[in-house]
């Protein structure tokens, strides 16, 4: 149930730290991790098996916090909850500001093709907060940018519905009902749509240069030069497609779908994808 996704208010049989960053109280944070017992205290996991870093994630601690976080405990960088989300899931799932996610793929950018329970990876994340409007939409977009230039191939990554970082976005498009305060929606459609195709002529080359059998498992991640030019020119193209075209694509897939995800499946939004933390 939704329940699972929220911390619950009470502070019974939570760690003294998580009680701290719910009530964001950053600077009494930063002096007990720098005691003696920092070390043990940074060590403590609730219920779901959420760590330090990821409540810190969830409520958009400091990078000061998370970076003194990771020193003392480097594992908390790599650890997953009982849902599977790993740090950089975390942070997407619930908008946190580029520069968080650009620290974490800087330690670890082989984050970026990490699944959950629900076979989604942070790409997934990050355009489901964008539809939800839960994040500046410059700042989502520049997260999705990051995260394209490490493995471009991730739009084409299904969940375990079968959904496409970009078939959540149609989601949100039929539900809008072509709402004119969301055309933003549609702004998100051509982004992605343009690193689609780049991703899908960047596999094209390889399979005509290198063989079929020899892209099988390929990332097709890019150069971060190489990457900065290409969502910058992903931007070009995807101005150029007219919007009548996207909306017909979408009409096609309210036909195909009824025009609604099935949220039926505990633990499911809207969109199809897990509920966002709350405090």
């Amino acid at each position: 149930s939704a329940d699972q996704f929220s911390f619950s208010r009470s502070t019974e049989g939570k760690p003294l730290l998580f009680r701290l960053v719910e009530v964001q109280k950053w600077q009494k944070l930063l002096r007990l991790l720098n005691r003696r017992r920092g070390k043990s205290l940074c060590s403590e996991r609730d219920a779901s098996g959420l760590t330090l870093l990821g409540i810190c994630l969830v409520f958009g601690a400091p990078l000061a916090i998370i970076e003194c976080i990771i020193k003392i405990d480097p594992t908390q960088c790599v650890s997953k909850d009982t849902f599977g989300a790993n740090p950089l899931h975390i942070a997407c799932l619930n908008g946190c500001a580029p520069t968080a996610v650009e620290f974490l793929l800087d330690l670890r950018d082989d984050l970026v093709i990490d699944t959950d329970y629900d076979e989604r990876v942070p790409l997934h994340h990050i355009v489901e907060c964008i539809c939800r409007n839960e994040i500046v939409y410059e700042d989502g977009i520049q997260i999705i940018n990051m995260l394209c230039r490490v493995s471009m191939h991730l739009i084409h990554a299904p969940d375990r519905h079968s959904d496409t970082p970009l078939d959540i976005v149609h989601i949100a498009m039929i539900k809008s009902e072509g709402r004119h305060e969301d055309k933003w929606l549609i702004s998100l459609y051509k982004h992605l749509n343009a690193i689609s195709i780049k991703a899908y002529l960047a596999k094209k080359l390889c399979w005509e240069n290198e063989g079929a059998e020899s892209v099988a498992g390929k990332t097709f991640g890019t150069s971060s030069t190489q990457s900065s030019q290409s969502l910058h020119s992903d931007s070009n193209l995807a101005s150029n497609k007219p919007e009548r075209r996207i909306m017909k694509k979408i009409s096609k897939k309210r036909e195909v779908s009824g025009g609604s995800a099935d949220t039926s499946k505990p633990g499911f939004s809207l969109f199809g994808g897990r509920k966002k933390r709350t405090s």
